[in-house]
């Protein structure tokens, strides 16, 4: 199996990147979170990858994610019936890990059902299929800190208005946290990120 790929970024389109390493180039599928921690094309990326065989459709294809907590989640996703990898990455992709596996654990059907393209009978699945492993994982009650909830209301009102303009909740919060500044008020906040974008 292929755990990790270090090399050049050579390209990104979409979700694919391409990682250059000793003369190969690997064609990944990357989580947004991945994607948001790369560099610029020609900068040297690390991920943790996922190698998937589909024998029915006769395809192989790569995964690629940021930590190695973002890679279990999507392996327990995968592992819950009806959900595929595409799905999984979908899923990583709205909500952080701390949200995904607090749902999970909670029993909180409504966050991910929100996301789309999923519906709630699906969401009800992986949360009857994985609750009992997220409420005895203690990897996933060490989540790193971009993982953790916002600090306050303010906070949440502003990652709301940019998930309202089309951007991911993981990218919504990341934004947020690296613009925010004590005492400032939701549209402060906004206002900071739009400029940066």
């Amino acid at each position: 199996m292929i755990g990790t790929i270090n090399g050049i970024l050579e390209e990104i389109d979409g979700n694919i990147i391409v990682i250059s390493c000793q003369g190969v180039g690997y064609e990944i599928f990357a989580s947004q979170t991945a994607l948001s921690n790369l560099g610029a094309i020609g900068s040297n990326a690390m991920v943790y990858t996922y190698l998937n065989i589909n024998s029915r459709d006769n395809e192989i294809s790569l995964f690629g994610f940021a930590s190695r907590e973002e890679k279990k989640m999507f392996l327990n996703l995968t592992s819950v019936s009806g959900i595929g990898p595409k799905t999984a990455v979908t899923i990583l992709g709205s909500l952080s890990l701390y949200d995904l596996a607090s749902s999970i654990a909670s029993g909180d059907v409504s966050l991910i059902s929100r996301v789309k393209g999923l519906g709630k009978k699906s969401a009800e699945r992986i949360v009857l299929e994985l609750r009992e492993k997220m409420e005895k994982s203690s990897e996933f009650s060490k989540m790193p800190l971009d993982s953790t909830p916002v600090d306050n209301n303010e906070q949440e009102y502003a990652i709301n208005v940019l998930l309202s303009l089309g951007l991911n909740r993981f990218e919504a919060t990341k934004r947020v946290r690296e613009v925010y500044e004590a005492g400032d008020k939701a549209e402060d906040i906004v206002q900071k990120v739009l400029r940066k974008m």
